[in-house]
């Protein structure tokens, strides 16, 4: 066993070159596989310790207003642990230090009962003062700290609060204002305030709008709900509602979600190319020992020695890699958990491994290594010594192959080499073609996130949403409102819309949306198919998102039951004339006459959509952020921010990451697959020297046949990118987005440049070794 030991030695250092690039290909398997598997399990832990830490409700319930003494009696209700009922307020921020004026939610201070703050700087609000506590990513995103102040309009009074402190409650990790479909942290804050101050300034002194519960173990949550239903109903209720449908949870659990996708699909296709080229490339490997195998046969050692040398070759470059990978693993799990700190805020976040997703990982890894020399020993450990000691009998090349004859005369012996090498071994040829297409694939499908982002943004923003501003009422106002809005200088068109929250039901499922409307041929807001043309609001019926009818199990044409959640909560039964198979969101559209009669209004408003002109966009701003009926005022610039910053920050991130991992993959499957080449024609080349040919004609032999298999491996690899997006696409449809299936020709041209670049790199490295080829040397080895 010594022997067997000293030649492992020596072929770990003489093709030390390879097999750091074989280690390599496992490393960034495992490390994709550690670092974001180990990312999901340290958010869920997070969330779950801050859920936890700060008491966050179960079921949640708005409505206009009930006296104070009404607590007792939900606190009394079968299967409630905990009621906290407070106030709540909308109002704008028109403080000169932001860029446009932005929304504020007051929330009554919890002190230490549910949904509890997390204070980041300073202190709780004093009793009987005007402080508040912000949420901590709006003061970061102006730089506003404790003892500062913050002008805001709350219920038509200017008010001018002083910042006591900054922090973060679970009930508010994503808060979004009226009108807006996404977080903006830039505009929108919660502040937390006094409760005896707050229900002055609102006026709800003895009475509150909004409570929060948790349940008693055991309890049933609808059952709750339902009993919590008849007791508000009285006061204005708009409908309880559990965590699930909780409005940051909600975000958070579409969020893990995405991540979830990443961390499985992506992880694994990353993993499964690695594994692929580690198997052909250790059994090719292993099938050029065959005469050594068949020596060492004729010295007596045993079939399974022999393995046992070959799996503990192929262990030692395992054990490389994988030590490799969890470093690097744990080293980008860091980086990525600094990037996600900042975007969920959780307390106390640190980055941990999940045993269970690396386990997978080097098992994965493993199993690649054993197959790959397993595979290449089966066929050279079955021949007798004798017969397996003898080089391969020559390929039978007969005349098959018939070039064209013009082609003939046009090339020369050296061509007509290379295609006959490759056309007379099409299953290694081919195999070939694959791995240099997968590392080009993967190149490519790593930018598709990015193109997919970019282009929901244009169609959202700027095809589908054609609007400068979007004004949001607090409360429903007369249609007149239009009127008024026009008169102002600078307005140059105003198209009105109606919200109304409503719970959508079919059979068994159901779902909490809004319906929107607006009048048949508005202009600043239309709906498009995703081939860019217009879809009509139908005159009868909903027109509802694909995604949301998928949800609740329906289909054109069928009826669904709609259970208003404000006003007068009527219910209705309309059918639902058509599907829209849009991006973002999930929701349900009509005409504003239709929803009118099905609500028996006349006239009623939820806001309006603005064109205006560029140089009073700013005075607008202002002036329509001081008016007491307006909960909030939002840009279009702003709405592309807020939406880059939401969906695109998150995605950008992981897919940076990828596009690394992809091009440092591509390059190691690029090199190993040329070594391996090499190595295939070593003894070949080596006789064509003695044959006359020179260093030059040898390597161009070498190089052209690499250079046609990467050039044929290209159009397969895009193609290959392209339908890895789609299975990543189609694995990540959920009810805040859908990627539709994009890979621009940016994309195509990196990969296609980096797959070239590779080659070219490992063409020279190759044409340098063929260089030095001692060429006794070479006829003579066994290896």
């Amino acid at each position: 066993m010594r022997t067997l030991n000293h030649k492992l030695l020596h072929d770990l250092m003489g093709h030390r070159a390879q097999f750091l690039a074989i280690a390599l290909v496992i490393a960034i398997g495992i490390a994709a596989q550690v670092s974001t598997g180990g990312l999901l399990v340290s958010l869920e832990d997070s969330r779950d310790d801050f859920y936890a830490a700060r008491h966050f409700a179960d079921v949640f319930a708005t409505l206009k207003r009930a006296p104070a003494p009404l607590a007792r009696r939900l606190a009394s209700l079968p299967g409630v642990h905990v009621v906290a009922v407070r106030v709540t307020s909308w109002g704008t921020l028109p403080d000169p230090r932001l860029e446009e004026p932005g929304t504020v939610l007051l929330v009554s201070w919890p002190g230490d009962g549910l949904n509890g703050v997390a204070l980041r700087s300073g202190r709780a609000p004093a009793p009987g003062t005007l402080e508040v506590v912000i949420s901590t990513a709006f003061a970061e995103a102006h730089g506003l700290n404790p003892g500062d102040s913050l002008r805001m309009v709350v219920n038509g009074r200017v008010l001018n609060a002083t910042i006591a402190g900054t922090g973060d409650s679970p009930e508010f990790v994503y808060s979004i204002a009226p009108g807006d479909i996404l977080p903006d942290y830039r505009r929108h804050t919660v502040a937390w305030a006094d409760p005896e101050q707050l229900a002055a300034i609102a006026g709800m002194r003895g009475a509150f709008n909004d409570l929060a519960l948790t349940l008693a173990p055991g309890a049933s949550e609808a059952g709750v709900i339902e009993a919590v239903d008849r007791v508000l109903e009285p006061y204005g209720g708009v409908g309880a509602y559990g965590r699930d449908e909780q409005l940051s949870n909600r975000f958070i659990e579409n969020e893990f979600d995405e991540l979830e996708v990443h961390t499985t699909v992506v992880p694994f296709i990353f993993l499964g190319a690695a594994a692929f080229l580690l198997h052909l490339v250790l059994t090719r490997r292993v099938r050029r020992e065959r005469e050594i195998i068949g020596m060492l046969k004729a010295f007596g050692y045993s079939s399974t020695a022999i393995g046992l040398h070959y799996l503990t070759l192929g262990l030692a470059v395992f054990a490389v890699g994988a030590a490799m990978g969890l470093a690097l693993g744990v080293w980008l799990g860091n980086l990525l958990a600094g990037l996600y700190v900042d975007f969920f805020r959780f307390p106390d976040f640190h980055f941990t491994i999940d045993p269970a997703r690396t386990a997978v990982g080097l098992a994965v890894a493993a199993a690649a290594v054993a197959s790959g020399t397993l595979a290449g020993l089966a066929a050279a450990i079955r021949l007798p010594p004798a017969e397996a000691m003898r080089p391969p009998a020559p390929p039978a090349y007969g005349r098959g192959l018939r070039l064209p004859r013009a082609l003939r005369a046009r090339i020369g012996v050296p061509e007509r080499m290379i295609v006959r090498h490759l056309a007379r071994g099409p299953v290694r040829t081919a195999l070939t073609v694959l791995v240099l297409a997968l590392a080009c694939g993967l190149v490519a499908f790593s930018g598709f996130q990015g193109d997919a982002i970019a282009y929901m943004t244009r169609f959202h923003f700027e095809l589908q949403d054609r609007s400068d501003l979007t004004v949001t009422f607090l409360e429903p106002v007369p249609g007149r409102a239009v009127q008024e809005l026009s008169r102002h200088d600078g307005v140059r068109a105003v198209e009105p819309f109606r919200q109304v929250a409503v719970r959508l039901r079919h059979g068994h499922a159901s779902y909490r949306t809004a319906l929107e409307a607006w009048p048949d041929g508005a202009r600043l807001r239309r709906l498009l198919d995703r081939r860019h043309r217009d879809v009509a609001l139908p005159t009868s019926g909903l027109l509802m998102s694909a995604q949301l009818a998928g949800m609740i199990g329906v289909r054109a044409g069928d009826r669904v039951a709609v259970e208003v959640m404000q006003g007068e909560r009527q219910k209705f039964v309309v059918p639902v004339a058509g599907l829209l198979d849009d991006y973002v969101g999930v929701g349900a559209y009509l005409r504003l006459d239709a929803l009118h009669r099905l609500l028996g209004e006349q006239d009623a408003l939820s806001g309006a959509w603005l064109a205006v002109d560029p140089s009073q966009r700013s005075r607008l701003l202002a002036e329509l952020a001081d008016s007491p009926r307006v909960g909030g005022v939002s840009s279009s610039a702003r709405r592309v921010v807020a939406f880059e910053e939401t969906f695109g920050r998150s995605l950008m991130i992981v897919a940076m990451v990828f596009l690394v991992i992809a091009g440092t993959l591509a390059f190691a499957m690029v090199f190993n697959t040329a070594r391996t080449v090499f190595d295939e024609r070593r003894r070949e080349l080596a006789t064509l020297r003695v044959l006359g040919m020179t260093r030059g004609e040898c390597a161009y032999i070498l190089v052209a046949e690499l250079a046609i298999v990467t050039l044929l491996a290209i159009p397969t690899g895009l193609a290959l990118g392209y339908g890895l997006a789609a299975v990543l696409a189609a694995a990540m449809k959920s009810e805040l987005f859908r990627l539709p299936v994009i890979l621009e020709a940016h994309s195509y041209a990196r990969a296609t440049l980096l797959l070239l670049a590779a080659a070219a790199l490992s063409m020279t490295w190759t044409a340098w070794d063929l260089a030095r080829l001692d060429v006794k040397e070479a006829l003579a080895a066994r290896d």
